[in-house]
């Protein structure tokens, strides 16, 4: 009886931490702009091409090809100016802020340098079956 009950109750422990990470490592908006942040300012492309949206149609013009070789160029020169300021310390984001069907929402950013330098923007996201998607 006693083996039981300690198996019943890892379970509902091993339950209960699985929910308790899921909600906490969540992947909404406010976490999509800060991977997109933090792969720009290390010149990570692939992990920036994954968080942004192209639909079905940016896929099969070439579009989305297109915006990888622009952006490949752009994240060198980024790289560069955030190595230049000593790297990227700490990536702030505000609480996203959504329209009326939380289908999109506006997050607010600011980067901070170990320079003491900061960059703010605000990011648009779209909600889509993949989850949320930077919207460029």
């Amino acid at each position: 009886m006693r083996t039981l009950w300690h198996k019943i109750s890892l379970f509902l422990s091993m339950l209960f931490m699985a929910f308790a990470l899921s909600a906490c490592g969540g992947s909404g908006p406010a976490k999509v702009a800060e991977k997109f942040e933090r792969a720009a300012y290390a010149g990570d492309i692939d992990t920036v091409m994954s968080v942004i949206y192209f639909d079905d149609n940016d896929k099969k013009n070439g579009t989305e090809d297109m915006m990888r070789g622009k952006l490949s160029m752009m994240l060198v020169e980024l790289k560069k100016q955030s190595d230049a300021k000593g790297g990227v310390k700490n990536i702030k984001t505000e609480k996203a802020q959504y329209n009326s069907d939380k289908t999109r929402a506006t997050v607010n950013v600011t980067v901070t340098f170990k320079d003491k330098t900061e960059v703010t923007e605000d990011l648009s996201l779209m909600k889509t079956k993949k989850g949320w998607k930077v919207k460029l």
